[in-house]
């Protein structure tokens, strides 16, 4: 199979591109090297150096029921804590299929079913990052309030 290496940053109509076939991928398997997520819709160069595009194929999730802002609560808390990756839609959030929380759910009052859908998560690795302030010497003054003259 066709390893893939980057994600395209351009538009499909800026450059003539020939996209030689879809690659149907769950989740997992839309990762770059570099950490970088795929999406569905997405353009990918592989290994062998043609472009392909990106289908999220359908595999099985938890469809999480979010009717009100109780259940809502329950369920950002406990994925929140977990980092569990979740597509959010109106009244539910969809996660990859985890059986402990498939268990633990309804004993939290929120209502829990199995669907085989395309995932799509909503603020993933890329879009949050944990961000960490590192305070370090570069060894040379930042003052630059003099000017230089060159010859």
């Amino acid at each position: 199979m066709t390893r893939l290496i980057a994600k395209l940053k351009t538009s499909r109509g800026a450059y003539k591109l020939e996209v030689k076939d879809q690659l149907a991928l769950a989740y997992a398997e839309r990762q770059l090297p570099q950490g970088e997520r795929l999406r569905s819709g997405d353009l990918a160069t592989g290994d062998d150096g043609h472009v392909y595009e990106i289908v999220a194929r359908p595999e099985k999730l938890l469809h999480i029921d979010c009717p009100a802002p109780r259940e809502a609560a329950i369920v950002g808390y406990v994925l929140g804590n977990g980092h569990v990756p979740a597509q959010i839609g109106k009244g539910f959030v969809r996660i990859v299929h985890v059986p402990e929380l498939e268990q633990a759910f309804p004993s939290l009052g929120v209502k829990v079913s199995q669907v085989e859908a395309p995932f799509e998560p909503d603020l993933g690795g890329e879009a949050l990052h944990h961000h960490h302030v590192h305070e370090h010497d570069h060894g040379h003054d930042h003052d630059h309030g003099h000017h230089h003259k060159h010859d």
